[in-house]
């Protein structure tokens, strides 16, 4: 089994994504905290520039989080089929 199928949920919601790079970008760390968004930057620790890119993406991650809510909460409940 892959790294990322044992560090991510089964269902890896758009919404946790978009919540997981806020915390990430209001951070001082050089790679995020969710073990799951790390493995979609894995040269996070050696080069900052992810970490500051991630952060001048901030306000599109907050415009996009009522869409993210709205996706989620249509298809997760045919996530169990």
């Amino acid at each position: 089994m892959p790294d990322h199928y044992a560090d991510c949920p089964q269902v890896y919601t758009t919404t946790r994504m978009e919540l997981s790079s806020l915390s990430w970008a209001f951070s001082d760390d050089l790679t995020p905290s969710d073990t799951c968004l790390a493995h979609y930057y894995k040269r996070a620790g050696k080069d900052p520039f992810f970490r500051d890119f991630n952060r001048v993406m901030v306000p599109g991650y907050i415009l996009s989080l009522p869409a993210d809510l709205i996706v989620d909460t249509f298809t997760l409940p045919f996530t169990n089929w």
